[in-house]
């Protein structure tokens, strides 16, 4: 009587080892392909998150700047330095300027210490901001005169520093772990007491929050609807 073989099913503890072997080297092989392409695209789209912020950013500039209607002036400061008595320059990191309201505004990304706000006298609350934000503040003016001569507004009081109103433009997670610089300038050849017809502006965003690991930059130029003079003397005062 003929035996009848059986088909031997499974596979050996070697064949086993040899097709993990085989597979852990593709394995390392299709890693290595995916992974620098993982990352490449990583990166486009955070430059592309950078680019829309930057975007939107430059569309705010631009339509704040449109209510500048009066004296505008530039501070060479940075981290949010103290503005009591400080001069204009040609270029900085804050402006500043009057807007149909006849308010001061200060516009930055410096951010600023706690600052008291205040209204007719009343205390309204504190706002602090961290650098890389967006910010305005508002002034009331101290004394207004002619359209070339400077108006004067409380920056300090009793030592510490007030504001009428501040706003933080974008919230925190608009900025997607990034953080914006500014650098304001005026145009060539706009001297003081020069009329201004737009301001240059440099901007750039950071990966990290000290702002030195640049990840995308833009220039745009913010045209004036007023046409707004530029001054250099001493706005920011304290009492």
């Amino acid at each position: 009587m003929k035996k009848i073989r059986r088909r031997r099913e499974g596979m050996t503890l070697v064949e086993l080892i040899v097709s993990l072997a085989l597979l852990s080297i593709l394995m390392v092989m299709v890693v290595g392909v995916v992974s620098p392409a993982a990352k490449t695209f990583a990166r486009m789209q955070q430059l592309q998150f950078a680019q829309l912020v930057l975007d939107n950013v430059e569309d705010e500039i631009k339509s704040q700047l449109q209510d500048a209607a009066g004296n505008i002036k530039i501070y060479n400061v940075s981290n949010g330095g103290n503005l009591v008595s400080a001069p204009g320059s040609d270029s900085g990191a804050v402006l500043e300027y009057v807007n149909t309201e006849s308010y001061v505004v200060l516009m930055s990304a410096d951010g600023c210490e706690e600052t008291t706000l205040m209204q007719s006298g009343q205390v309204m609350g504190t706002e602090s901001a961290a650098s890389g934000r967006l910010l305005l503040r508002y002034y009331w003016q101290k004394a207004a005169g002619s359209e070339t001569e400077a108006y004067k507004y409380n920056y300090k009081e009793g030592g510490k520093l007030v504001a009428r109103a501040a706003q933080q433009v974008f919230a925190d997670k608009y900025y997607m772990g990034s953080y914006l610089k500014l650098t304001f300038s005026f145009p060539n050849g706009v001297g003081e007491k020069d009329e201004a017809d737009y301001i240059n502006v440099h901007a750039e965003l950071y990966r990290d929050a000290g702002r030195s690991e640049l990840l995308a930059s833009e220039d745009f130029i913010a045209d004036l609807r007023y046409k707004a003079t530029r001054i250099d003397d001493v706005t920011a005062i304290e009492e």
